[in-house]
């Protein structure tokens, strides 16, 4: 073989080596290029996957929410508690210049010119199922006799003014006799019943008797009946 065709043949040869050479870095370097795209598009999909989970469950969540919104809106909406009060009740306050009626035991009854006083111990004169009440609570007949009972637990006496001039309306009559259309007597001449007490007059200073008292001053005083 000539020493020309030699050398092309080894040219030939280190040409094809060349290129076989290159062709296989090249591949090598495309082989690595498209393994990083995978991993990277693998990666890709893991990503996009986890980020249709996470906004999965944030629609859930907004779901759910806007359920219980429209729930809460729509249910009736309950009327507010309302604490009740209670007002004190204050003990009655006696009216300036009002009567009032208060049933009496008389001790003492005096006139003296124009100035008259009464010494009386305040009691209860008590009907129906006042009087069945207070006659059990006394330990005595109940439903007492003839319907009515008196209490008088306090024998504080209270002296009080008269008015002069007025009449005194009486049941019970000096003789000893009764009159239960009642009758009246002027007001000294009741005080003199017990001023100078007799035998039959102790049906008049022993009887009970309703003061209509106001601003402090006995305006009225009647006997009260008793059968």
């Amino acid at each position: 073989m000539s020493a020309s065709r030699k050398l092309w043949i080894a040219v030939a040869v280190t040409a094809i080596a060349g290129v076989l050479i290159g062709g296989g870095a090249m591949w090598a370097i495309q082989k690595q290029s498209l393994t990083r795209v995978e991993a990277k598009l693998a990666a890709a999909e893991i990503s996009a996957s986890a980020q249709a989970e996470r906004i999965a469950q944030l629609e859930a969540t907004v779901a759910s929410a806007t359920a219980a919104a429209q729930a809460l809106e729509s249910s009736p909406t309950p009327a507010p508690a309302v604490t009740p009060t209670t007002t004190p009740t204050a003990a009655p306050v006696p009216t300036p210049g009002k009567a009032t009626r208060e049933f009496s035991f008389i001790e003492k009854a005096t006139v003296t010119g124009s100035t008259a006083s009464v010494s009386a111990d305040y009691a209860q004169y008590l009907t129906g199922p006042a009087a069945i009440a207070a006659a059990t609570a006394h330990g005595d007949e109940s439903p007492p006799p003839n319907d009515y009972y008196v209490v008088n637990d306090s024998t504080k006496l209270r002296t009080l003014p008269v008015k002069a001039g007025i009449s005194v309306k009486l049941v019970s009559k000096p003789d000893g006799t009764m009159d239960v259309n009642t009758y009246s007597v002027p007001l000294a001449t009741w005080a003199g019943y017990y001023a100078s007490p007799t035998a039959t007059t102790g049906s008049i200073t022993g009887a009970g008797y309703w003061l209509t008292v106001k601003s402090g001053v006995v305006i009225g005083i009647e006997e009260q009946y008793v059968p």
